[in-house]
This record gives structure tokens, sequence and C-alpha cells, in this order.
């Protein structure tokens, strides 16, 4: 007899188990309600750890402590607690190892490897998500032979592959990223214009089309994507989305010459604004610093290639080298050391932009993320070719 889904909050069948708790089984369903519905800000996962943690010393039965690990996994993860979340989720691994219950298994391997893939900590997430897959696939077999529906299991499947395909991508192994999107593509069963997977999907496609340069595919990925998401109920970090699409155009506009007379310069100079405001505004909302500070540097990039460098963004992009230095984010102070370099070449200062790049290059060192190495690299090697004298 298969285990219920850990998607389940309560079911009838553990009201005779072992310390079952009505107390916690109310609590846990309001949480699986909240964080199925409600809406996914800083503020909403602290007010659920508040009502949630305490069932910790409260006695209950295996199935609710499994689902207890759960859900403040989830939690703690959504306010970037990386480590606290993978506290409960390697608990819940344990819970649910010692009752064979294979199918939450894999579920809590894939949101383990997930935050781990936030966490930067790409090797251990892919060691998790193939657990997930590996497991899901036992899974699977065994359905088909007794005749049960597999879709749940290919369908988490699929998310493993996403994870690892988005692991594989910061990784710079962009041809393994490629095949788990494309078995990801194959597993999926979804509406493509409502499902987050979907959404998920295109926005690999997108990052992998700017990395090899081809811009304006990545552009009308980046936009479907956004487009995706905004209808599938846009996901924590979507001011981030929003603003990496406007920075993708941004791109598209600097292909343009800007001493010429060119409507391909100013329209997509006018399509990338909307989206960075609004992924400001975003940020701010949901209170993700980090977002905000990212949305603020592209926003600074919009002002220099409007200007041809003769604004001054230098304020803004040190006001977030602080903030970064604040969070302890290396890979913000990465991205504000490249925009910095950038502000400085188009001031024709190349030596000090040289040392941003270099910078820049150095808080990504030590780091899984060597995909977030190529645009410093890049635009170091370029200046040491075109400008080595200055």
């Amino acid at each position: 007899m298969p285990h219920t889904s850990i998607h389940i909050a309560d079911d009838p069948s553990w009201h005779a188990l072992n310390g079952y708790s009505v107390h916690v089984a109310t609590t846990l369903g309001w949480a699986y309600h909240t964080l199925k519905h409600g809406t996914r800000t800083f503020s909403a996962y602290e007010e659920l750890l508040r009502r949630v943690r305490p069932l910790a010393a409260e006695p209950m039965a295996w199935p609710q402590r499994l689902r207890l690990r759960y859900v403040l996994g989830m939690c703690y993860a959504g306010l970037d607690a990386y480590t606290d979340a993978l506290r409960h989720l390697a608990a819940a691994l344990v819970i649910a190892t010692d009752q064979r219950d294979w199918e939450a298994f894999a579920e809590v391997a894939f949101l383990s490897g997930s935050v781990k893939n936030g966490q930067g900590h790409f090797a251990d997430s892919m060691t998790d998500q193939l657990l997930c897959v590996t497991t899901t696939r036992e899974l699977r077999e065994q359905a088909v032979a007794a005749g049960r529906c597999v879709a749940p299991l290919a369908s988490l499947e699929m998310l493993a592959h996403i994870g690892l395909a988005t692991a594989q991508f910061m990784r710079a192994d962009y041809d393994d990223s490629t095949s788990h999107l494309d078995e990801a593509a194959r597993l999926f069963t979804g509406n493509p214009q409502t499902d987050l997977a979907a959404a998920n999907i295109t926005w690999l496609r997108a990052n992998h089309d700017r990395w090899k340069g081809a811009i304006e595919s990545a552009l009308a990925y980046a936009q479907r994507a956004a487009e995706i998401y905004a209808r599938s109920g846009p996901p924590a970090g979507y001011g981030r989305i929003q603003a990496i699409v406007g920075d993708i155009a941004l791109d598209m506009a600097e292909s343009f010459s800007p001493l010429t007379p060119t409507y391909g310069h100013d329209a997509y100079l006018t399509l990338a604004r909307p989206y960075l405001e609004r992924a400001l505004a975003l940020a701010r909302e949901q209170q993700d610093q980090g977002g905000e500070c990212l949305a603020l540097l592209a926003l600074a990039r919009v002002t220099r290639i409007e200007t041809v460098g003769t604004g001054n963004t230098l304020p803004t992009i040190e006001a977030v080298l602080a903030r970064a230095n604040a969070l302890h984010d290396a890979a913000l102070r990465a991205q504000a050391y490249f925009t910095l370099g950038q502000e400085l070449a188009a001031h024709g200062e190349f030596s000090r932009s040289r040392t941003c790049y270099r910078l820049a290059l150095a808080e990504l060192d030590g780091t899984e993320g060597d995909a977030m190495r190529l645009w410093p690299l890049r635009a170091l090697l370029e200046s040491e070719e075109m400008h080595p004298d200055e």
C-alpha cells in the first residue's frame, strides 16, 4: 500500500497512529493552505514560522512530524535561511527513510536539491536531484506494474531534471544542462501557457541562448517565461526575473550603434525600462533586497546606455556594493563590480575598469557559479586587447 502524498496535510488512516495530534493536524492544514494559496513574501513566511515552529515540541504521529519538517524547510527556504531549511529537510529525509515512504523521500530530496541550488551548492544539489530521479523512476516502474497512475511521479522527475539542468548550467556544463532540459520537456504534460514548470523550462532556454550569444532568441524566451510566470502565480523573486528580461533587452539595445540614428537601439531601450521599473517595485514589495539591488544595477546600465556614458551612476553602484557587503552576498558584489567596471570603461577609465572586472572574478573564486564568470572575463579580455596601454 503506497503512503499518502506528502502534499496532503492529513489523512484518516493516521488517526490511530501513536501520538496523532488533532491540534497539529489543524495547524498543518492551515500551513498547507497558506503555502498553496497565500502570498510568497518574507512577512508571509515569517508568519507561517511563528505559527508552525512551536509544534516541534509537541507529540505527534510520524506522518505529521515528516510534514512539519517539510513545511519548516519550505518556510526557511522562502526566507533564504538555507542552512535552517536544509537541517529540517535532512530530518525529513531520515523519517521518510525509516518509514520507507519513498515518494516522500523523493519529494524532500527534490526540495533539498532546490534549496542547495539557491545556496549556490550546485554539486550537492545534483546529488539530491539525482536521488529524486532514481527514486521516482523505480516508483514509476512499480506503479505501472500495479496499474496505478504514474503522472505525479513523472511530474516530480521532470522537476528534478529542471533542477539538474539549472545546476549544470551554473557549473558551465552546458551540454549536460541541455540534456536534462530536453528530458524535462519530454516529461512535461501540463499547460504550456500557465504551468510553472513550463515557465522554468522556457526560462532556462533563455539563459542558454543568452550565454551562446543568441540574444534575440534569448529575449523571446525570457519574455515568454515572464508571461507564464505571471499567469501561473508569480514566484518569490519574480522581480529578479523581470530585471533579467530587461537586462537582455539592454543586450539587444547595445547590439545597435548609439552613434547613428537607429530605431533598434531606441526601441529596445524603451522595451527594457518598464521591465526594470517593475522589477524594482516588485523587489521592494517582496522585501527582496538582493533583487532590489539587481534592478538598481540594471537601471544604472539604462542610464549609461541612454547618455552614452556621460551620466553618473557611480553613487547608485557604490550604494549597491555597500548593500552587498552588508548582505554578505558574493554574487551580488561580483555583479556590482562588473557594472562598475562597465561604467568606468564608458568614461574611458580602462585600467580602473579592468581592476573591477578582476574584483568581480575574485568574488566568484571558490564558488560553483562558473557560468557567472563569463561576463567579467569577456569584458576583461576585450579591454586588455582593445586598450592595453590605457
